[in-house]
């Protein structure tokens, strides 16, 4: 053994030495790994999962959102839809009630024009019948001083 530990230029404390380091690399070798590797290991683990699940969640979250922001649009398209049915109608009903304002307007003052064109009616006449009876009473006068302008040369 002598040979071996001159080839490698050791010495008998030197193997002591070595298999008592080894001892004590694998002793810290192993609480390490137990004290630190392993949390770290399930640290990053954790963290993974934490990841993958936020990951998930963030999808059900944006479809969820997709969802509700159609059903928003949908919802939104109907009540546009109801607001211009309600408009229409009162456009409809507005006409509807002009109509029948400008059709009574329009009798009464077709009364209005027939009993003003009526009342000119009379009035002419009556005034046409004036005119005759001046006319008649002015002729008259006339022939009367003609005949006085004759009769008394």
């Amino acid at each position: 053994m002598k040979e071996i530990l001159k080839n490698f230029d050791l010495v008998p404390a030197d193997v002591v030495m070595i298999v008592v380091g080894a001892l004590f690399f694998v002793l810290f070798w192993k609480t390490f790994g137990k004290k630190v590797i392993e949390p770290f290991a399930a640290l990053v683990a954790a963290r993974e999962q934490a990841t993958i699940g936020a990951d998930e969640t963030a999808g059900d979250l944006r479809r969820k959102s997709i969802s509700l922001t159609e059903q928003y649009e949908n919802r939104l398209t109907e009540e546009r839809v109801k607001a211009l049915r309600i408009k229409f109608d009162s456009v409809a009903q507005a006409k509807a009630a002009a109509a029948k304002v400008v059709g009574e307007s329009e009798a009464k003052a077709q009364e209005v024009t027939k009993a003003a064109r009526a009342e000119t009616g009379r009035q002419l006449h009556t005034l046409r019948q004036q005119a005759l009876r001046e006319t008649d009473s002015l002729a008259q006068a006339m022939a009367d001083k003609a005949k006085s302008a004759f009769a008394v040369q």
